[in-house]
Parts: C-alpha cells; sequence; structure tokens
C-alpha cells in the first residue's frame, strides 16, 4: 500500500474571500448529507482519534480467533497460564504507528498499523499488531513485550506533557528511536512536538515535566545522523 505524506495544509484568504462572495447554495438534505459523509474517507483516517474506535471495535471482534490459533508454548512464553487466562485480559486504546518522513521537514508516513494493548492487572502486558492490508483490516501478530512495558512506564510522563489522553508512536528508522506524540486533532504540523519513548530508570523522576521535541527539530537530528543534504 502507497504511504501517505502528512502536511500542513495552508488557506490563503483571497480563496477565503472568494469563497465569501459566492451566492449562497441551497440547504442539503440532512440524509444526502450523512449518506455523504459516509462515502469520503476521513484525512488522515489512522491520526483521528475516531478511527480508533473502528480498530479496537475490529480487534474485539477477531482477537479470540486469533488467539485460539497460539500454541500453549507461546502462551506460557508470555507469562500466561492458558488461553483462558490470555483471553480474560483487556483491551487497551489503539495507539496509531507514524514514521518519520525523508522528503522534508514536515513529513510524517502513515503506516497503517495500530498497536493494541493487551491489559492484565492494570498494566500493558503484550501488543496486538494490527494492519490494513489492500483496505482490509488484519491481525498480524502479538507481542512486543519491551514496547509495551515502556508504554507502561511512559504513558503518565506523556499524559502530563501534552495533557491529552490519546497518542500515536513515531517511528525514526534513521535514529532507530520511538517517540510519543498526541492525538489532539486530524493534522499535525512541524511545530507539534512528542517525547522521546525511555526506559524505566530513564523515567524514574516522574516529578518533573517530561522533555519533548519539535517534529521539525527531530527532522533535523535525523537528517545529521544520515548527512543527508538540506533541501
Amino acid at each position: 500500500m502507497k504511504k501517505r505524506l502528512i502536511r500542513p495544509i495552508y488557506t490563503c484568504s483571497f480563496c477565503l474571500f472568494l469563497a465569501a462572495c459566492e451566492a449562497p447554495k441551497e440547504a442539503e438534505d440532512p440524509a444526502a448529507q450523512a449518506y455523504k459523509a459516509e462515502q469520503e474517507e476521513p484525512l488522515y483516517a489512522e491520526l483521528n482519534t475516531a478511527s480508533l474506535e473502528r480498530i479496537l471495535l475490529f480487534t474485539q471482534k477477531n482477537w479470540p480467533d486469533f488467539a485460539a490459533k497460539l500454541r500453549p508454548a507461546i502462551i506460557g512464553r508470555f507469562g500466561f497460564k492458558d488461553k483462558d487466562d490470555l483471553l480474560q485480559s483487556a483491551l487497551g486504546t489503539p495507539w496509531p504507528m507514524v514514521a518519520l518522513g525523508t522528503e522534508d521537514e514536515s513529513s510524517l508516513i502513515e503506516q497503517h498499523i495500530w498497536r493494541v494493548p493487551l491489559i492484565k492487572n492494570g498494566k500493558m502486558r503484550l501488543l496486538i499488531t494490527v494492519e490494513e492490508q489492500n483496505g482490509e483490516l488484519k491481525i498480524v501478530s502479538l507481542g512486543a513485550m519491551e514496547l509495551a512495558q515502556k508504554l507502561q512506564e511512559n504513558l503518565p510522563l506523556a499524559e502530563k506533557a501534552f495533557k491529552k489522553k490519546y497518542f500515536y508512536i513515531l517511528r525514526s528508522y534513521d535514529l532507530n528511536e520511538d517517540y510519543i506524540g498526541a492525538m489532539g486533532s486530524a493534522l499535525l504540523s512541524p511545530s507539534e512536538r512528542v517525547m522521546e519513548l525511555k526506559t524505566a530508570r530513564a523515567t524514574a523522576n516522574k516529578s518533573a515535566l517530561p522533555e519533548t521535541i519539535a517534529i521539525s527539530a527531530l527532522r533535523e537530528k535525523a537528517r545529521t545522523i544520515t548527512k543527508e543534504p538540506r533541501p
């Protein structure tokens, strides 16, 4: 699937002036408006909080069938007694995966991948990976224990830093680092800030305000590592 770039959208004042000068249009029938809304794909759906419900509902419906195919040895390796113990775990809010783009400072690339936490005793134990392939959602794997632990440890810090409740994971392949960003709106800009995912030792001081970095600065950092010339 071709990845889409996310860039800021700018609207000129002249365009707004022309729109204001147009003759008023007749009100559209509410039923027609609802139908039109269903047919149009929302912009940057993966970074829209409304899309999280779709991913969570899909996972809730299909997770039991995926779990039924897991071998007992795999389940035991993950620290669960058996399949029933695994299925008694709760599903958390999905985390969309986004990659730092390479074309310009503001570009982010949607991965069409979500990490759905598997929660046991109030803690993220594992992550269920959901991908969208050719327009269809599919559960592709279960695991990522280390990443789940990092998300668990860093979530309170992210909530403190961004004052939000929904987040995405930003992956920089050039830096081999993961960051957390807040999902306040569907559109991200270069001024948007993210927080690095750190280990338990680095997150020990939870009283301090977490450090964040602008996506534009992160892109510059990655360019320095790869020695990519500025455009």
